[in-house]
């Protein structure tokens, strides 16, 4: 595991998105797997920034999001399709029928198709506060052997997005197999708020309660923190 420990969000965030063009630059027709949340928003700005300055291209890029909200449409402004198009597809060449969700109709063929397009080159995840990837939230469902499913999402994960507003309860989200398949994994997590789950995923013990510390045995695993999220580390 590599650690990289920025001194703003502003660095961490320009320093996460030149590894996506990097990986790009290195292979026009990488496959990436994608995040949402507000941490992935000023990634995707530097993104679209570097492709309209003619720093990169994704014309050739196939992405495969690592979740979705269940039950409700594509383009409902909660979606993570309407997310990704906001803040990325709309804003670069991508082609949107190479960008591909782990929906209803193709949650359990998901692992299967993302093997079909030779693997994720690259995946950018963030980290819940409850130390959840992509939805894997603690608990045995979030097992080292788990895959692309439909979930219940947490109490905490409900309240801290303000799901209840919405009536949004469930989702689907690849597994921890699933993201361990992961050529190489990037974490980014910016702000005190994050501190927590960064220390567990740190110094945590390795388990279905604490499902993003199976991170640590992957071959190329690097998180990206500004100061504050690595507040409670003892390399800051």
């Amino acid at each position: 595991m590599n650690i990289h420990i920025l001194k703003s969000k502003k660095e961490a965030s320009l320093y996460a998105s030149a590894k996506i063009i990097h990986q790009i630059h290195h292979k026009p027709n990488s496959v990436l797997g994608l995040s949402t949340g507000n941490t992935m928003i000023s990634i995707y700005n530097d993104l679209v920034h570097a492709y309209k300055n003619h720093m990169t291209a994704f014309v050739k890029v196939k992405t495969f999001n690592v979740d979705e909200y269940a039950d409700i449409s594509r383009y409902n402004k909660n979606s993570f399709f309407y997310f990704m198009n906001k803040y990325l597809f709309s804003k670069t060449d991508i082609k949107l029928k190479n960008t591909n969700f782990p929906i209803e109709t193709n949650s359990k063929s998901y692992d299967k198709i993302i093997k079909e397009t030779g693997g994720l080159d690259l995946l950018i995840l963030g980290i819940g506060r409850n130390g959840h990837i992509a939805f894997n939230e603690p608990g045995k469902s979030s097992n080292l052997s788990s895959k692309t499913r439909k979930i219940i999402l947490s109490d905490e994960t409900i309240k801290v997005n303000k799901l209840h507003r919405k009536n949004i309860t469930h989702a689907y989200t690849v597994g921890i197999s699933t993201i361990l398949k992961a050529k190489k994994i990037v974490i980014v997590a910016f702000g005190k708020e994050k501190s927590n789950a960064v220390y567990n995923l740190v110094n945590g013990k390795m388990g279905y309660n604490n499902p993003s510390a199976f991170l640590r045995d992957h071959n190329n695993f690097m998180l990206i923190l500004d100061q504050d999220a690595a507040r409670l580390l003892s390399i800051r």
